[in-house]
């Protein structure tokens, strides 16, 4: 019984360990997708251009913008 509490508890810990791990991952992927959007869409309303022009002036590919938008709204669709 000793070992069996034991067992659970290490794979509790092993659990939280590993969901913080995605936790943070998950919201450094946000926050870099939440930075090309502004920085994409700041450009375009600063500059007057469209998405692709902005795209391609800042080095984004639309692609990728398109996938950090997608982050953002709840469709991660990588």
């Amino acid at each position: 019984e000793h070992g069996i509490r034991q067992g659970i508890e290490r794979g509790m810990a092993q659990g939280i360990e590993r969901g913080m791990a995605q936790g943070m991952e998950r919201g450094m992927e946000r926050g870099t997708a939440e930075n090309l959007c502004k920085l994409v869409n700041n450009f375009m309303s600063r500059r007057k251009v469209t998405l692709e022009e902005a795209c391609d002036a800042l080095g984004i590919s639309s692609d990728d913008y398109n996938k950090a938008e997608r982050l953002l709204n709840g469709h991660d669709f990588s």
